[in-house]
């Protein structure tokens, strides 16, 4: 053990003295009293704190980093949180619309709930589910309380595919609900025109146009587009419509399927359905 102890201290021996050295050196500057000890502590302590105030912030930059991570982490599931509250605070209004069309008009709709959207430019399909899938039949109207929304066009199962209103192959008789001008309604693939509307017949913006009786494909006096904005072109002897759809084709979630015995449903009802027409569509 001793020689171990003498073998160290003659291998360390600079170190030890300067540590006998430096801790008598502190020593003397703690307990000393004297103006100059005094001073030295005062600008030691000064110089210390200059130091410190100027490396404390590069010490403290992986922990801001580590916070700044969970601040966003935390941030973006709040934001998922809210969105998902707007989310169902817009299905419940949604549902609520449809449960007071449903008491006004007092029919036995199929309620169904729209699972997947599908949009391009000739057409956009909707795929639909029930519980009372077996009333789904080919042709069905499929609507909501604001209007149209389309026609069931194939069933499989307890699921339906709806061609909405936005399908180049539909031209749909429509009336002025307001003057009683009729028209054709077509999509385009980029917008919906109202052709064969004379500039001597009385429409403008805000008028709604429902089916008209003439039509093949919709029962009559359901509402279908609303106009934005009718212009006269010069050398022309016709309207120039921009509408839009009374049924918002993006933001609809749940529909009702009008079953076959109730196809004709303005004159099967006795009286002619109640829509609320106070939103816009598209």
């Amino acid at each position: 053990m001793i020689p171990w102890l003498l073998r160290f201290v003659d291998t360390y021996r600079n170190y030890i003295i300067l540590s006998i050295l430096i801790t008598t050196s502190l020593l003397l500057l703690t307990f000393n009293q004297s103006s100059q000890i005094i001073f030295v502590r005062q600008v030691s302590v000064g110089f210390y704190g200059v130091v410190k105030s100027i490396i404390q912030p590069i010490e403290e930059i992986p922990k801001l980093r580590s916070d700044l991570k969970i601040l966003q982490e935390t941030n973006a599931e709040l934001l998922n949180e809210l969105n998902q509250l707007r989310q169902s605070k817009n299905e419940i209004a949604e549902l609520k619309s449809l449960y007071n069309f449903s008491e006004k008009n007092k029919l036995n709709f199929i309620p169904a709930k729209i699972i997947s959207k599908s949009f391009t430019a000739a057409q956009n399909i909707f795929i639909i589910s029930s519980e009372d899938y077996k009333s789904f039949i080919i042709d069905a109207p499929v609507v909501t309380n604001n209007g149209i929304i389309g026609l069931i066009s194939l069933v499989s199962g307890d699921y339906a595919v709806v061609r909405t209103i936005r399908n180049v192959d539909f031209n749909i008789s429509v009336r002025n609900s307001r003057s009683g001008a009729l028209g054709i309604l077509k999509w385009d693939g980029i917008s919906f025109l109202i052709s064969n509307i004379s500039k001597t017949a009385d429409v403008k913006a805000g008028d709604i146009f429902v089916t008209s009786e003439f039509g093949t494909l919709f029962s009559p006096d359901i509402p279908i587009v609303r106009v934005i904005e009718a212009s006269a072109n010069k050398g022309f002897s016709f309207y120039s419509l921009r509408v839009e759809p009374t049924a918002s084709l993006e933001d609809v979630r749940y529909v009702f399927v009008v079953p076959s015995f109730l196809k004709s449903i303005p004159t099967l009802s006795g009286s002619k359905l109640v829509f609320d027409l106070s939103q816009s569509g598209d």
